[in-house]
């Protein structure tokens, strides 16, 4: 239980050191929407729609006197902090957008942290104070998996609703929410930590797309389920992205004739990268399973409001029926009318949310479904290369096979068991001597001279390589010319099952459906992997194709 939260609910002054401020040329930008109503004169005064953008690198610009002038409106201000005014409703909005400060320039790789801001302390010492930035998220922006929680609290005299929640900061593009909702004037207050542009346009859109739901108190929860849709599926399509590249780049250099031999393979780079890949997989399906849990959780909030708001209609009903007093029976209906209304926007976003969470299901389908296409392809282009290496091992053996009875007929005349005595002749087959005479040769003895068993030792080694070959062969074939009793047990089983299918199907009356225990119809056509077939060569950019059934 975080009970710092609930005994001071928002930052203080002694808080701010937690965060770190390091000015850029990255906007701040405010989209603000609200109407302030006046209990005395009994008009509404809607205040500037248009953002407003805080440029941290140079407060001296233009732009800053209006956020200053913003910082001090009453746009701002809820009662009773002001004591020359009486406002009484407040619909609408104002959401603070931080853009993330770049890394530093020690770690590029790694980005900065969502405590980093880039405005100056003084600036976001009012932005804290104005907002009412809720206490825990403190611990939020530190946690490295993502985060949500709501509490209720009150603030002066009016309660307020407070959503923080932050995604997780081992993947790119996280963000975090700091939401404070005022019950009573209908005013959300919220700051979003670590927008990039893509992101700020995106809750642009939503809240220009949903004018109907400005001052819900669920706002904000749905602004941040949507970036947590997008972000996932940007994950998502960068994981496809690569597993496209390694299976059109890196793989296929088995199958490349332009590719050097050498180069071939998946190698140490190539091998080690792909369960690192695997691995990246995983992790981003264990992140959509997370946020889908959060999803699942803020549902569950949301029934249980709207549950209860709903519960008070038909009091409010009835009290509408039996008042007297034109004035009460007036605001009966007004509050009944207000709380179907908030009802139904809720059970809207209710609809949404689970939308989200099937989405979800269907992204953590496509990295398993990632995931089973690259060890597919993997054990393919592993079988393949292992049948290279078993062909290059056939040559090699073939070789070795022809070489052996060479080596051994050589073995046989060098050893002297056999006393052979060497009559040497030179090219012109003059003999030259004994190897075991004294005396000398009168051949020339600039020629080269060899043995004269020389020719018994080829003619024999020849014939032995021969015969050996021809075994070979022999066998291979009588191999090859023997059927596979199993293959054709199987094809014979698998006729039987077909006929007694047919006649099984064939069997039922007309108008009457086959019970559970019957052979299901889908046999009928075979499986499918008898009208399919498949070459690893024809693996990238081609998908299975059927046979051609013969004329």
């Amino acid at each position: 239980m975080d009970w710092p939260a609930f005994e001071r609910p928002f930052l203080s002054d002694e808080d701010l050191n937690f965060f770190q401020f390091r000015r850029s040329d990255l906007p701040c930008k405010l989209l603000r929407h609200s109407n302030l109503h006046n209990s005395n004169s009994g008009v509404d005064n809607p205040l500037p729609a248009d953002p407003l953008v805080l440029h941290g690198a140079d407060p001296t610009k233009p732009e800053s006197a209006q956020w200053q002038n913003w910082l001090g409106s009453d746009a701002l201000k809820t009662p009773p902090e002001s004591e020359q005014r009486e406002i009484t409703d407040c619909h609408g909005y104002q959401i603070l957008m931080s853009a993330r400060v770049p890394p530093v320039q020690l770690k590029p790789e790694r980005p900065s942290g969502l405590w980093y801001l880039p405005i100056d302390g003084t600036t976001w010492k009012q932005i804290v104070r104005q907002f009412k930035v809720h206490n825990v998220i403190r611990k939020a922006l530190k946690r490295d998996k993502s985060y949500c929680t709501f509490l209720s609290s009150r603030s002066s005299v009016e309660s307020v609703e407070m959503f923080t929640a932050v995604s997780s900061s081992l993947w790119e593009y996280n963000i975090a929410i700091s939401s404070t909702h005022f019950t009573k004037s209908q005013l959300t207050l919220a700051v979003i930590y670590g927008c990039n542009e893509d992101q700020m346009k995106k809750v642009q859109r939503l809240l220009e797309a949903s004018p109907g739901v400005r001052a819900h108190p669920f706002l904000m929860v749905g602004i941040f389920a949507e970036l947590q849709r997008d972000r996932i599926e940007a994950l998502v399509r960068e994981e496809e992205k690569e597993l496209d590249i390694m299976m059109s780049q890196d793989l296929k250099l088995y199958h490349d004739d332009v590719v050097p031999t050498k180069a071939r393979g998946l190698g140490w780079k190539r091998g080690r990268r792909i369960p690192m890949f695997r691995s990246h997989v995983n992790r981003l399906e264990e992140e959509a399973r997370g946020i889908k849990c959060q999803m699942e959780k803020m549902v569950k909030h949301m029934e249980g409001v709207a549950k209860r708001e709903a519960a008070k209609i038909p009091a409010l009903l009835q009290r509408e029926k039996t008042e007297t007093v034109q004035e009460e029976k007036k605001r009966a209906h007004n509050e009944a009318k207000s709380l179907q209304d908030f009802v139904a926007k809720t059970e809207r976003f209710v609809e949404r949310f689970e939308e989200i969470c099937v989405e979800l299901d269907s992204f953590m389908a496509r990295c398993r479904l990632a995931l089973d296409e690259l060890t597919f392809a993997r054990e393919v282009f592993v079988a393949y290369n292992a049948s290279q290496q078993t062909r290059t091992s056939a040559v090699v053996g073939f070789v070795a096979m022809l070489y052996l009875p060479i080596t051994a007929m050589a073995t046989i005349f060098a050893t002297p068991v056999f006393d052979f005595k060497n009559d040497w002749q030179d090219l012109r087959l003059n003999h030259l001597g004994s190897s075991d005479s004294d005396q000398d040769s009168s051949g020339d003895r600039n020629l080269p001279v060899v043995s004269g068993y020389f020719w018994w030792y080829f003619l024999s080694s020849a014939l032995l390589s021969l015969a050996t070959v021809i075994y070979w062969n022999t066998k291979r074939k009588e191999r090859e010319a023997v059927p596979d009793s199993n293959d054709d047990e199987d094809e014979a089983d698998g006729l039987h099952n077909a006929e007694t299918n047919v006649a099984v199907i064939d069997s039922v009356p007309e108008g009457e459906t086959m019970t559970s225990n019957a052979p299901s119809a889908m046999f009928l056509s075979g499986t499918d992997s008898d009208r399919w077939s498949w070459d690893p060569r024809s693996f990238f950019g081609s998908k299975l194709k059927p046979e051609e059934s013969p004329a």
